[in-house]
């Protein structure tokens, strides 16, 4: 995800330094060029998602007290309201999960730490790429395409990042409800 966020903002560089389509078209066949973009891609991808996270636009970790437009969008997106999870150690209490359930039992949690990754990941790479595209627009005048892929850039980079932080809320939910499950399986009546 970080090579796909982070290419979208390389591009968005590139348009709004003055190369062109032809330009990149022209670069991308030199191999060992493009094995470079990808690795810088990669890094800028991670880069970017990580500033972001700094700011209280994204998280990447644990949301504790979401705000009403939060369990609003939480609400209609999972069909049940958002309960506060037992206060827990993530990281110890992730491995206890691995250790006692079987793979394919976690596979739903894994889809939402998985989609909550894609979310924070792109959404904010393409947000960046879409205010690096809008305002070269802007300075061009010229540019209606251009205009029009990055004001869609622009809403899909919002929707990513309330989706990241719906998956936010829904993984740490999820896990409070597999330790409850693992809580009750490990009482000395469910062992008898």
């Amino acid at each position: 995800m970080y090579v796909i966020g982070g290419a979208s903002f390389l591009l968005s560089i590139t348009f709004a330094l003055g190369f062109g389509f032809d330009d990149i078209e022209r670069l991308s066949k030199n191999t060992v060029l493009t094995i470079f973009t990808l690795g810088i891609a990669y890094v800028s991808g991670y880069i970017n998602q990580e500033v972001l996270s700094l700011s209280p636009m994204l998280t990447t970790g644990r949301i504790k007290n979401p705000n009403t437009l939060l369990k609003f969008l939480y609400r209609r997106f999972t069909k049940s309201e958002f309960k506060e999870p037992n206060d827990f150690e993530y990281t110890s209490e992730r491995i206890k999960l691995l250790k006692f359930y079987k793979e394919d039992e976690l596979k739903d949690f894994e889809r939402i730490i998985a989609l909550k990754h894609i979310g924070s990941a792109v959404g904010s790479n393409w947000l960046i790429a879409s205010i690096i595209l809008l305002v070269a627009c802007f300075i061009k005048k010229e540019c209606l395409i251009v205009w029009i892929i990055s004001s869609y850039f622009l809403f899909a980079a919002i929707a990513l990042i309330l989706l990241a932080w719906i998956k936010g809320m829904q993984q740490y939910v999820a896990m409070n409800e597999l330790l409850k499950h693992m809580d009750k399986k490990n009482t000395p009546e469910q062992q008898l």
